[in-house]
């Protein structure tokens, strides 16, 4: 008569011993570090509307003999070439003021490993053409010629947001009679910045009037995309303060308050 316990008991045993097996083989391409790391690069987080996004694949580790497949995705924008390789091409005309993310899915990976990685540029929007241009006027409005003498040259710059520890560089020259200033900072890791490009077209003895855009990205900020400021807006420098601070502080994207500030030389 069969002994239905130990028939039981049985199966038991036999299921624990083939699961002690196969264990070791749960994994295998994880443990044998067979798994590459899948990442998605472009040359920088911020490109003008217009100018084409390459997008690549970096594929570190695993096998380097092995052949992989290449299927891409973008949220906007078009792929005028590369699909089905490791590089694609995107096109961004009529694009300013959005983002695109890139989505590659790459095939002939172990089932295991991750296969999936995507990046995201934002693209900024064309400036409004001639109406701003034609406003400005040939020349600077120079009230104080000393303080026309602080501005020329180059100076510190800073967004509170980046850093007051290090800063970036703002430049202004005398083109003709008009004041022209550019400046940038960069954070030292990720891809915060906030850049100034225009026109100074008014200089008193404590502030100075300036035409032109002011575009700041950072991370927890507007979803870290760019925030512009675009048009006239006020340097001025308050109390016995060594720079001159952006008045229009108040973000035109967030509750955020950001503190532009261009330093004495």
């Amino acid at each position: 008569m069969i002994n239905l316990k130990n028939v039981i008991l049985g199966f038991v045993a036999a299921f624990f011993i083939l699961s002690l097996a196969l264990s070791p083989a749960q994994g295998l391409a994880k443990q044998q570090g067979k798994c590459p790391s899948v990442k998605v690069n472009a040359p920088g987080y911020v490109v003008p509307e217009g100018q084409a996004i390459l997008f690549s694949t970096q594929i570190i580790g695993g096998n380097a003999n092995q052949d992989f497949t290449f299927n891409w995705a973008v949220s906007a924008g078009s792929i005028t070439s590369g699909q089905g390789t490791s590089v694609i091409r995107v096109d961004t005309k009529t694009l300013g003021g959005q983002s695109v993310t890139a989505t590659v899915e790459i095939g002939g990976l172990h089932p295991e490993c991750s296969s999936v990685a995507s990046m995201t540029v934002d693209v900024e929007a064309k400036p409004a053409a001639s109406a701003q241009a034609k406003s400005l006027p040939a020349k600077t409005l120079i009230n104080d010629a000393r303080a026309k003498a602080m501005l020329l040259g180059a100076h510190r710059f800073s967004l509170q947001w980046i850093s007051w520890d290090y800063f970036g560089k703002a430049i202004v020259t005398d083109q003709k009679g008009k004041l022209i200033i550019r400046g940038e900072q960069r954070a030292k890791e990720g891809s915060d910045v906030v850049r100034l490009d225009g026109v100074i077209t008014q200089v008193d003895a404590k502030e100075f009037l300036f035409n032109g855009t002011i575009e700041v990205k950072v991370s927890h900020n507007n979803n870290g995309k760019v925030c512009k400021r675009e048009g006239e807006m006020t340097f001025k420098i308050t109390q016995n303060r060594k720079y001159w601070r952006l008045q229009e502080m108040q973000s035109p994207c967030g509750d955020e308050t950001d503190y532009v500030d261009i330093f004495f030389r």
